[in-house]
């Protein structure tokens, strides 16, 4: 899983996070050759998360705050791997 560091804004205060997640393998549409050989992108989803504070325990996050966590992996992460 990888692991990346965030920095969260709750409020005047930032806090560092480390975040442990794995996304799906991300499969490219296929949109050239026959209708029966195309076929729509799948995968790319975050599969697991999760979420941990300074103290290196986990940590809760509003909707919001996931919302924007989740938004930065999908804007990041290297579907390559």
């Amino acid at each position: 899983m990888p692991l990346i560091e965030f920095t969260l804004t709750r409020g005047d205060e930032d806090i560092d996070l480390e975040i442990d997640y794995t996304v799906a393998p991300f499969y490219p549409a296929s949109i050239s050759g026959p209708p029966e050989c195309c076929s729509p992108a799948e995968g790319g989803e975050i599969e697991d998360l999760a979420i941990f504070g300074p103290d290196g325990r986990e940590f809760t996050v509003n909707a919001a705050e996931l919302s924007s966590i989740e938004k930065h992996i999908y804007d990041t992460h290297d579907y390559r791997e």
